[in-house]
């Protein structure tokens, strides 16, 4: 509801609040949970892939059939893998 086509929120503030607030949660505690390489938990990378899907999705306004990829470039938010080592290092 915040990033509703008609009203709400614009792109660059909800990047801001999904890159603010709730990215770091996705990745709290990385240290602990990250194994060395992200790609061999790939179950969990494909969950965090899904739900940082979700939000890019809510805040472009794109349809479900939209790539995760395409969305992160639209927006330019780096993938959360990426995001998890860079913040576990």
């Amino acid at each position: 509801m915040i990033t509703s086509s008609t009203w709400g929120a614009t792109l660059d503030a909800a990047r801001t609040l999904y890159r603010g607030a709730i990215r770091p949660v996705l990745a709290y505690g990385a240290l602990s949970w990250c194994p060395e390489d992200l790609g061999k938990a790939k179950g969990l990378a494909r969950s965090l892939q899904s739900i940082q899907g979700r939000f890019l999705r809510a805040i472009t306004g794109a349809y479900k059939a939209a790539s995760i990829e395409a969305l992160e470039i639209e927006t330019f938010i780096e993938p959360l893998d990426l995001y998890i080592e860079k913040s576990a290092s």
